[in-house]
């Protein structure tokens, strides 16, 4: 029963289903389809809220690359492309250029992960 846990930005688009996907680092123990999940924001404090719950559809391999080119289950994709705008549209960004952006800022580049589909 994994918890993901999101940020104030996010939790609003999960909460209502909008957001149906997540962009993670790799687990200790991954994320798997048929997993049960568990959403929250503020999680381990006073102000912890559920958000929902949903059944892991798919978790697909992600990377990031300095060349603005995406690496999405092996295949390349370019950050200026409709692929990666259609991407960053799911996980809840406007764009593909604000995804990378906070990624970049939050994790630095290259940044490799999975994405969690719910």
């Amino acid at each position: 029963m994994p918890a993901l846990n999101f940020q104030e930005q996010f939790a609003q688009a999960v909460a209502s289903g909008e957001k149906r996907q997540t962009i993670r680092r790799a687990r200790k123990r991954p994320i798997k389809p048929d997993d049960r999940l568990f959403f929250f924001t503020e999680q381990r404090s006073a102000n912890c809220t559920r958000l929902g719950e949903a059944e892991c559809r798919e978790v697909e391999p992600i990377r990031f690359e300095t060349d603005g080119s995406i690496t999405l289950d092996g295949c390349r994709i370019w950050q200026n492309g409709m692929l990666a705008h259609a991407l960053a549209v799911d996980d809840g960004f406007r764009n593909a250029n604000e995804m990378v952006g906070w990624f970049t800022e939050h994790y630095g580049l290259p940044f490799e992960g999975v994405v969690i589909r719910w």
